[in-house]
């Protein structure tokens, strides 16, 4: 199951490593033009999710702090006083996707079957679980990986092929 879409969030990943190894610290905390969102807010955001859909496929215990900061509703500015290194956040993110490509893997039908719990996609096409991470993998990934790429072209770079 989600074969596809793992795949796709691997070549996500590649690109993901690709992209911030441009974006460097003194950078890290700027709001990007048009989007306005500051790579440290796009990293922790999809560190976040991975976390987040981790927690829903195993039903694993409460919130961590990026889901705190990061998380739907937030605001997408962050301080540099955060207490968070663009490193360890990296980090956070590479790892987090792991988790949650290895929780798709051998996710249990009858989680992946249930109603997805996320209010703001009430009446849309994401109706269960399943449905949710393959967005969470694949379409939320990649439209947030597009703004930090923004962010690093902003800076200068050109662009990937």
């Amino acid at each position: 199951m989600f074969e596809r879409e793992l795949a796709i969030n691997r070549l996500h990943m590649m690109q993901f490593e690709t992209i911030v190894a441009d974006v460097d610290d003194a950078s890290f905390f700027q709001p990007g033009a048009g989007h306005g969102l500051s790579p440290m807010w796009i990293v922790g955001h999809l560190a976040a999710t991975a976390d987040y859909g981790c927690q829903m496929l195993r039903r694993t215990g409460e919130p961590t702090s990026l889901i705190r900061l990061f998380g739907p509703g937030t605001s997408g500015a962050v301080d540099r006083d955060c207490g968070l290194e663009r490193n360890d956040v990296c980090a956070a993110l590479l790892e987090g996707y792991r988790g949650l490509q290895q929780a798709a893997a051998g996710a249990d039908d009858d989680i992946l079957s249930q109603p997805q719990p996320l209010p703001f996609f009430k009446g849309t096409p994401i109706e269960t679980t399943m449905d949710l991470v393959a967005y969470m993998l694949t379409s939320h990934c990649a439209f947030h990986l597009a703004q930090l790429s923004s962010c690093r072209r902003e800076l200068g770079f050109p662009p990937l092929v």
